[in-house]
């Protein structure tokens, strides 16, 4: 049976180690309950997109494993060797499972990309656990432009300082080698031209804003209705 045309990774580091650079406003069970909450919006607005796609988290945190399993996706473990586990990601994760939690962002979504390829998968969109605000409009309308420019294909999407990526599509799956970190926007970029691509910028509200400083989270805090902010433990607006 052939793989649907897109595959689109959603990675997301270990709990106790997600949203650190917030930790001067926000305590731990804070971090934690936030963590949860972008990534249920993140997977949730993935299956809710109309494309031709199957939806995978990569992780290597077994906490992150069973709430994705509760969301009905598929789970791509993080193997102890620094490796994504391809070859056997549907493993049980014990209690008490030696896991390693520095595997480097790259090295693990350039795993799964090279696992997308030998299933068939024509495209693959990497998106960040962390964007409030996306839609199943934007990862829509992305697929859709990946369809009608010429191959090969990158889009790319800035947060909203301009320096990371928040969206990366490419099409196929291994047409440029990964650059996330500090500045990757612009190193994408540069790599996609180099590799003769064709290349979108992609904006959109959705897709600029992510949540990684004080300041990020006082701006989401802010426009939340107060339900929402009662679910993440803020009872009146700042």
């Amino acid at each position: 049976m052939n793989a649907p045309d897109l595959v689109i990774f959603i990675p997301l580091k270990p709990i106790d180690r997600s949203k650190q650079r917030l930790a001067p406003i926000l305590p731990p069970h804070r971090r934690r309950a936030l963590t949860k909450h972008l990534f249920t919006h993140v997977v949730r607005t993935a299956r809710r997109a109309r494309v031709p796609g199957d939806v995978w988290v990569i992780t290597g945190d077994p906490r992150v494993v069973q709430w994705a399993r509760q969301e009905g996706v598929n789970v791509l473990v993080e193997s102890g060797a620094w490796r994504v586990n391809v070859a056997d990601f549907e493993q049980t994760l014990p209690a008490g499972h030696n896991v390693r939690w520095d595997i480097p962002l790259n090295r693990s979504l350039s795993d799964a990309l090279a696992w997308a390829d030998t299933r068939g998968y024509q495209a693959a969109l990497i998106l960040p656990a962390d964007l409030p605000r996306l839609s199943a409009q934007d990862i829509e309308h992305m697929w859709r432009l990946s369809r009608a420019l010429p191959p090969p294909v990158v889009i790319i999407a800035a947060d909203h300082r301009g320096e990371g990526t928040n969206a990366l599509l490419l099409r196929p799956p291994h047409i440029i080698p990964l650059a996330f970190g500090q500045g990757s926007f612009t190193r994408h970029v540069i790599q996609a031209y180099q590799a003769n691509a064709s290349v979108y910028l992609y904006t959109s509200p959705g897709v600029l804003h992510d949540l990684d400083t004080p300041e990020d989270w006082q701006h989401h805090i802010t426009n939340l209705p107060p339900q929402e902010r009662e679910l993440l433990g803020e009872g009146r607006s700042p």
